[in-house]
């Protein structure tokens, strides 16, 4: 009981801001109770999709990881663009892994990184040349690959983004590729760190560009928004825009939540200066609607670790392990009895040496998620509450959670919508 007075005492926030809009059109509608355990799935019948990687870039790793039946992976600057078209090739003829039963289905896109936008400014001859050849190249790309999408693209303004190429050039290369995924009909996946209100504006601009009118042929067919950490006003901004343009939108979490949340638990400091999510970010995840929240790893990059064996957050997890795997068995999904054999049941390697970071483990980044919205849904969307909830709660959240996230994906990066 002192550990979870403890916890509780750590979820204590400011008054929350206002809350975002309610949903997003085209609405995604709360799974039945028949869709969040979908049969083929194996021992606790959650379907992980994983919203944003570059798993293309992970050698020895030709197909989607057991339990994974939704992955995006990004292509960053041209000259990793036929890689991503090679590898998911290489994939969709690989299968499931170890003669698995899952139907996997791989997301691809071809974008230019901030990170990499220094080479394409516009108000240098040489840029100007590698932007437009680049653009031309883009365009090849995506009449050659109808299920492509635009990404990874948008703005960065932390140090190594800003170095890379000053928020101006960065700026001018992010609208071309909008541009190109609106006459496309695509979908992109944008990166934004430090820019909130900067990438908002750029993309408000693009929702807000009709058919035909100004040069453009078509409109965004969805907006994946990477590794999310933007204040409510922005959140709240964006989605209005994207409402008003009929344009599917979602917000991706990562592993910093984790963290984050397994401070909360066992009533430690929990923020950005705990080294996990800001509270600012768990605020936005806490209000969104399930339909516009996904989940992603970001491998092979950006590792996180597990928590204490001894952690309040890791009772939580085994324990939200253990009814899922229940839940699975009671529906002849699986017949696991534990949480530890039901998380090892789905996080089989796929490759001898795996990367530190494969896309399995965005089933951490889920468990994560939902505890937290159980917390905040149990204290009232407040700082109030007397306990954490239990495991049964965040299985459950944890269940609607990830069957929206597989629609969601679905409804951005899918075919792209009929013409208006």
């Amino acid at each position: 009981m002192a550990a979870e007075a403890a916890a509780t005492s750590a979820l204590t926030e400011p008054p929350p801001p206002p809350s975002l809009p309610p949903s997003l059109p085209p609405s995604l509608p709360p799974p039945s109770s028949a869709s969040v355990v979908p049969p083929t799935l194996p021992i606790h019948n959650l379907p992980l999709s994983d919203a944003h990687t570059h798993w293309h870039e992970a050698a020895g790793t030709p197909s989607i990881p057991r339990g994974v039946v939704r992955l995006v992976t990004c292509g960053c600057q041209p000259a990793d663009w036929d890689g991503v078209a090679a590898w998911v090739a290489t994939a969709a003829a690989a299968g499931p892994p170890d003669g698995g039963e899952i139907p996997g289905r791989v997301y691809y896109g071809f974008g230019i990184h901030p990170w990499w936008a220094g080479a394409y400014d516009p108000a240098t001859d040489a840029g100007a040349t590698a932007l437009a050849a680049a653009i031309a190249r883009l365009r090849e790309l995506l009449t050659a690959h109808p299920g492509a999408s635009v990404g990874e693209i948008g703005l960065d303004k932390c140090a190594r983004g800003l170095a890379a190429a000053p928020l101006a050039v960065q700026t001018a290369v992010f609208d071309a590729m909008l541009a190109v995924a609106a006459d496309a009909r695509r979908a992109v996946s944008v990166h934004c760190v430090r820019a909130h209100e900067e990438t908002v504006s750029a993309l408000v601009a693009a929702l807000a560009r009709r058919p035909g009118a100004g040069g453009g042929g078509g409109r965004l067919a969805g907006i994946l928004m990477h590794s999310w950490a933007g204040p409510p006003s922005a959140t709240a901004r964006l989605t209005a825009a994207a409402a008003a343009a009929r344009v599917q939108l979602a917000f991706s979490f990562q592993g910093a939540i984790v963290r984050a949340v397994a401070a909360a638990c066992d009533g430690a400091e929990c923020g950005a200066a705990a080294g996990g999510a800001s509270r600012q970010t768990l605020s936005v995840l806490a209000q969104l609607p399930p339909g516009a929240v996904v989940f992603e790893t970001d491998a092979p990059y950006q590792p996180f670790g597990d928590p204490r064996a001894d952690s309040a957050w890791a009772a939580l997890r085994s324990g939200t392990l253990a009814a899922l795997a229940a839940a699975g068995a009671s529906s002849g999904g699986g017949s696991s009895s534990s949480g530890a054999a039901a998380a090892a049941a789905i996080e089989v390697p796929d490759a001898t040496s795996p990367p530190a970071q494969t896309p399995a483990r965005v089933l951490e980044v889920l468990l994560a998620a939902a505890a937290w919205r159980a917390m905040k849904a149990r204290s009232g969307g407040g700082g109030g509450g007397s306990r954490l909830p239990d495991a049964t709660a965040v299985a459950s959240e944890a269940s609607l959670l990830a069957a929206a996230a597989v629609q969601s994906l679905d409804a951005i990066f899918g075919p792209p919508p009929p013409s208006p």
